[in-house]
């Protein structure tokens, strides 16, 4: 095997290599709560209810597949 046919194979591997090396950085951001949108839209609480189930088992399940702890 000559040596371009070598770096072809080496080159991305080593790259593959240095990205593993990466780390990106998972915390949460902190949110602000006058950002929120039902507090912004002034939703009526039934709609906020409605609203907010889905959408906290949503978050509550991908928090669990991340790993990611949940403050209570």
């Amino acid at each position: 095997m000559n040596l371009k046919k070598k770096l072809y194979i080496i080159v991305p591997i080593g790259i593959i290599v240095l990205i593993q090396l990466i780390r990106i950085d998972s915390s949460s951001p902190e949110t602000d709560p006058k950002k929120d949108l039902l507090n912004q839209a002034d939703a009526p609480s039934d709609i906020s209810n409605i609203l907010k189930s889905p959408c906290d088992e949503a978050i509550k399940s991908l928090v669990k597949w991340l790993e990611i702890p949940v403050p209570e």
